[in-house]
């Protein structure tokens, strides 16, 4: 019971409280951090598929643009819409942004083209085929959305 150190009475009791509480303290704090970063990371998650997504409804966009293009001048039509064929490069000194015109986004836009592109032309831009008429169009493509004609893969898959 003899006291082996130099501080007062009650000190090492007050220390050693102290370093519970700072334990206590720095542990409720990693768990919070823990569960930040996983709420971060799912977000990120989350954004990067969207941004892919987005990314591919644009490319998907510009195809089928280049393919109503070549379609339409092959039978002698012109675009019934501004935004049915790719824009045209821009010709240099010439600002860009000089004559605002709307245009509907990707999503829109592909749902508008890929119509035009089936009842007008025959063509599945999820086939990526150019059908005879519209008997054969329906008869053989699953659908205008691009979900159907994943179905039908993965149909054709357990099929094997």
């Amino acid at each position: 019971p003899f006291k082996d150190s130099k501080s007062g009475l009650g000190q090492e009791t007050k220390l050693k409280e102290e370093c519970r509480k700072r334990l206590k303290f720095e542990t409720a704090r990693r768990e919070a951090f823990k569960r930040n970063e996983a709420q971060m990371l799912a977000q990120f998650r989350r954004n990067k598929m969207t941004e892919a997504g987005d990314k591919f409804i644009a490319r998907t966009v510009r195809k089928c643009q280049s393919v109503c293009q070549q379609m339409d001048e092959r039978c002698g039509y012109t675009p019934t819409e501004a935004w049915f064929w790719p824009p045209p490069p821009s010709i240099e000194g010439e600002e860009e942004g000089e004559i605002e015109h709307w245009q509907p986004d990707d999503a829109s836009l592909l749902s508008s083209v890929n119509h035009y592109l089936r009842y007008t032309h025959y063509y599945c831009v999820w086939c990526g085929v150019k059908y005879t008429d519209p008997d054969d169009l329906n008869g053989h493509c699953p659908g205008p959305e691009q979900a159907q004609h994943d179905e039908q893969q993965d149909d054709t898959d357990f099929a094997d």
